[in-house]
């Protein structure tokens, strides 16, 4: 929500961070029959071509300002997901917690330069294996 609601906090100020929430009824958000026919469809359009895929959360806010990953709604669904189908989960959440710069200093919903660059690099490193190993 990008400007204020005559709801909650009122017209005056924003609510932007999941510190901030109110009342108002969040989006919804993509079901997990929705998520997981998504990512089949992924699966069997890699399959064609010999690839494969692997699952990956990257950081965001609340995992570099407290220091690592932090449990996120979807982390059980993910788990079930790649267990059931053999499917890597590269999470790098951790790689960028508690140090600073790696937020926007005017937005820090946001990751720095500093931050992708550090998570590119741990999501490198954890494909890096992947790419040389022969499918399972």
């Amino acid at each position: 929500r990008l400007r204020g609601s005559p709801r909650g906090r009122g017209a005056d100020r924003p609510s932007l961070l999941p510190q901030e929430a109110d009342d108002e009824p969040r989006v919804p958000r993509v079901s997990d029959d929705e998520r997981t026919a998504a990512i089949d469809a992924m699966r069997t359009h890699a399959d064609t071509w010999g690839g494969r895929i692997a699952l990956s959360t990257l950081p965001f806010q609340g995992d570099i300002e407290g220091g690592g990953a932090r449990a996120r709604p979807m982390d059980a669904w993910i788990a079930d997901y790649t267990a059931s189908r053999g499917i890597p989960f590269l999470d790098v959440r951790a790689c960028c917690g508690g140090e600073p710069g790696l937020v926007l200093a005017d937005d820090p919903g946001y990751v720095s330069r500093e931050g992708n660059l550090r998570a590119g690099t741990a999501l490198g490193a954890a494909i890096a294996p992947l790419v040389t190993a022969p499918p399972p």
